[in-house]
């Protein structure tokens, strides 16, 4: 499920950098990498082949729309991830 707008990661990651006034960067991380890092911090390999598989779609431009699934459950618009961040702000200093 969204929020009523689509955002890719480096525009989520500039919007809190900018919300937290600290420089934030958003690295591409090789998959490999990755996978040895989720390895290594303890996450089984089923899940970290899932993760790793959720991101390769997330790059093929899967998700990248929006949806109305969160307006029809909860009967009211999505809140933008601006809305969200303004509540949660104090979570990323």
């Amino acid at each position: 499920m969204t929020g009523p707008e689509a955002l890719a990661t480096a525009e989520v990651v500039a919007k809190i950098s900018t919300a937290t006034g600290r420089p934030i960067d958003c690295i591409e991380v090789p998959e490999t990498l990755a996978g040895d890092g989720m390895l290594a911090q303890g996450m089984s390999l089923p899940l970290a082949e899932a993760v790793l598989e959720l991101m390769a779609l997330i790059r093929e431009g899967y998700g990248s729309g929006t949806m109305t699934t969160v307006g029809e459950v909860l009967g009211r618009k999505g809140r933008t991830f601006d809305a969200w961040l303004q509540e949660h702000v104090m979570a990323f200093r």
